[in-house]
C-alpha cells in the first residue's frame, strides 16, 4: 500500500488517531511512509501531503485548523524544519474542477466548501459522487461527520436512504457517563 500522504512511497507506519479527547481510535490509523509519519507527528506536512491525508481522514487531531490552513495546506505550527514545500503544492480549484473525485476531495479538505466548489459539484453526476463518498465513508466512517452537509447540499434526496442507513449503523466513538 502507498503512503496516504505523499502517495509515492510505500506505507510502513500507522499513526494512531488516539488523543486525550478521543481515547479510542477515531477511524482508521494514518498509513504513511516513515518521512510523512515524522512530518505528520511534527505538524509539518507539505501542502499536497496535508491535502491527500485530509481528503481521506478529514480534520482530526493532527490535521486540525490550529496546525494547518485548510485553504492552502500551509503548516501553521511546524515543530521541525520544512523542506521542499514548493515542490508539493496544494491543488488549486482550477486543477481539480474537471475531476469529480479530486473536486470532492477539495471540498472535503476546505472544511467549509466554497460556493464555487459546491456549484461545480452540483454539475457532476450525483450517482458517481455518491459512489465516491460511499467508498470514502466505508474506509473511514468518521468522515461521515465531515461530508454529511456536503452530501445534503450537492446530492440531496438521492442520498437520503444511504445517509440514514449509515447514521443508524454508526458506532459511537465516545460514551457518555451517567
Amino acid at each position: 500500500m502507498k503512503c496516504e500522504s505523499c502517495r509515492t512511497r510505500d506505507a510502513v507506519r500507522e499513526v494512531s488517531k488516539t488523543t486525550e479527547d478521543c481515547p479510542e481510535a477515531c477511524g482508521p490509523a494514518y498509513r504513511l511512509c516513515a518521512e510523512c509519519a515524522e512530518r505528520l507527528e511534527n505538524y509539518a506536512l507539505r501542502p499536497a501531503e496535508f491535502f491527500n491525508l485530509a481528503a481521506i481522514h478529514g480534520h482530526g487531531y493532527y490535521l486540525h485548523d490550529d496546525f494547518y490552513d485548510w485553504e492552502n495546506g500551509r503548516a501553521e505550527q511546524p515543530e521541525i524544519r520544512m523542506t521542499d514545500v514548493r515542490k508539493f503544492p496544494f491543488p488549486s480549484f482550477k486543477n481539480v474542477m474537471t475531476d469529480p473525485a479530486r473536486l470532492l476531495d477539495y471540498a472535503i479538505v476546505q472544511g467549509f466548501p466554497s460556493e464555487r466548489a459546491i456549484a461545480r459539484l452540483r454539475q457532476c453526476n450525483k450517482q458517481e459522487l455518491l459512489g465516491i463518498i460511499r467508498r470514502k465513508v466505508a474506509y473511514n466512517p468518521e468522515l461521515l461527520e465531515e461530508v454529511d452537509d456536503l452530501v445534503a447540499r450537492v446530492i440531496g434526496r438521492e442520498a437520503e436512504e444511504w445517509v440514514r442507513e449509515v447514521w443508524q449503523n454508526r458506532q459511537p466513538t465516545e460514551t457518555i457517563e451517567s
